[in-house]
């Protein structure tokens, strides 16, 4: 679609691939065999309510991602998650949990998840800040990876962190919770 998606409340099922240049409004789910694509980076993907989306690929956010109201959640039942851009930046419009099921969420290095709730996922690749906004006071409210984590940059928590697998540090990365930090198969460095 060379331009805006805005979906209501009818899930789009059947496709290939789906990619969208403009800004987006998701009021249901969506399934592809291959990537679904939001945004060419200066576009805004807003939930306008509880999604969850399919995909034989990758489900790539490619600019900011909002909840209409605040609170509205994600989850990708099949496939990667990919945030490219700022996710939950607006103090009235942070997501609420984000679900990667049987996935790899991967978060760019221009990439940030300012303001959420639970995140968990299958596996992580983390090179933009988790959870560390200064200019609002968006937090996240935890993270657990069932496997193998990369860590690469800071994570912020108001609750707990769980890295179950083995997690490799692509950098200096500092952790801060209130709560604890468990990893459960050890901690690696990048040579």
């Amino acid at each position: 679609i060379t331009g805006g998606l805005d979906l209501g409340a009818t899930a789009i099922t059947g496709l290939t691939s789906l990619s969208v240049s403009g800004n987006t409004s998701l009021g249901a789910g969506v399934t592809t065999t291959g990537n679904q694509t939001y945004g060419d980076g200066d576009d805004t993907a807003t939930l306008a309510t509880n999604v969850t989306v399919n995909s034989g690929g990758t489900v790539i956010f490619d600019g900011d991602v909002d909840g209409l109201a605040g609170g509205q959640t994600l989850t990708v039942a099949t496939g990667d998650l990919e945030f490219r851009g700022d996710v939950g930046v607006d103090t009235n419009n942070q997501l609420g949990a984000i679900d990667v099921t049987n996935g790899n969420l991967t978060v760019t290095a221009a990439g940030t998840i300012q303001g959420a709730g639970a995140i968990t996922a299958d596996s992580a690749t983390i090179s933009g800040a988790v959870g560390t906004a200064t200019a609002t006071a968006n937090t996240v409210l935890s993270i657990a990876i069932d496997t193998t984590s990369t860590l690469g940059a800071d994570v912020e928590t108001t609750g707990g962190q769980t890295y179950t697998g083995l997690a490799t540090l692509g950098g200096n990365v500092t952790l801060t919770t209130p709560g604890t930090v468990q990893f459960g198969a050890g901690v690696s460095a990048t040579a």
